[in-house]
């Protein structure tokens, strides 16, 4: 039986992406800073997860640093780095808002990834917008390297089609980080990787890629450049098989 592979690095994507081997991944899914006003830095209240987790450590990160143009370039860059990861046919798949939907959808095109559209997280706890339309939705703008498979091959593997938008919560358990994102709704994305693949996730923030790739049989490689943020990933990891953290 094949043993898993979990790899997370302590270090700027931007070191790291040059280094992997071209075409190794299978899947990108990537939640990266979003730069639409954000502050610079951000607190997870309470102690949900206890100190083992550095919950209620500060996390310092650059959302809501760039200008539009620079956020753009700097999408447009990372994105053109793991483009060269992918196989053909390899998917990518990006975290953004409402805000920098657009830029996102773009940035996605000029790194020469074919647009395959954009799916929906719907948070049923969203907060309320008194006197305007409720905003409980986060975007995953998905696109593939080259034609992504299809057609008659994937008929006679048994694939299915699967739901653009996962509706759920954040459990409290799941609070692992500022900008965490649930499991279901990881595995939910992963569902497109081929069995025994590899994911990409070049802003691993909590682990949260990493953890879902365990659980769908996946290998995964995870990049973050925060230490609290590497630390909580690296503990999270741990605690599911021995794994090279560098």
């Amino acid at each position: 039986m094949k043993r898993m592979e979990l790899k997370l690095y302590h270090a700027d994507a931007f070191e790291v992406l040059p280094k992997l081997e071209p075409g190794s991944f299978d899947a990108v899914i990537a939640d990266p800073p979003y730069s639409s006003g954000g502050k610079g830095m951000a607190r997870k209240q309470g102690k949900t997860n206890g100190e083992k987790y550095f919950s209620t450590v500060a996390t310092d990160f650059d959302d809501g640093t760039r200008d539009q143009l620079s956020h753009h370039l700097w999408t447009c860059d990372w994105l053109r780095m793991c483009y060269r990861l992918l196989k053909p046919g390899g998917w990518c798949m990006v975290f953004t808002d409402w805000r920098q939907l657009p830029l996102t959808c773009n940035a996605m095109q000029c790194a020469g990834y074919m647009w395959q559209g954009v799916n929906i997280w719907h948070k049923p706890n969203g907060l309320p917008q008194l006197g305007r339309f409720f905003r409980a939705d986060e975007f995953i703008v998905v696109g593939t390297k080259g034609e992504p498979p299809g057609g008659q091959k994937l008929i006679r593997t048994g694939a299915r089609t699967y739901a653009q938008m996962w509706e759920g919560m954040l459990s409290p358990k799941e609070r692992y980080h500022a900008t965490a994102k649930p499991l279901g709704l990881m595995r939910h994305l992963m569902q497109v990787v081929p069995p025994g693949g590899k994911v990409l996730d070049p802003f691993a923030g909590g682990g949260a890629t990493l953890v879902a790739a365990h659980q769908m049989g996946l290998d995964a490689v995870g990049i973050e450049k925060t230490e609290d943020n590497y630390k909580t990933a690296a503990a999270r990891i741990a605690e599911l098989l021995p794994s090279p953290l560098i």
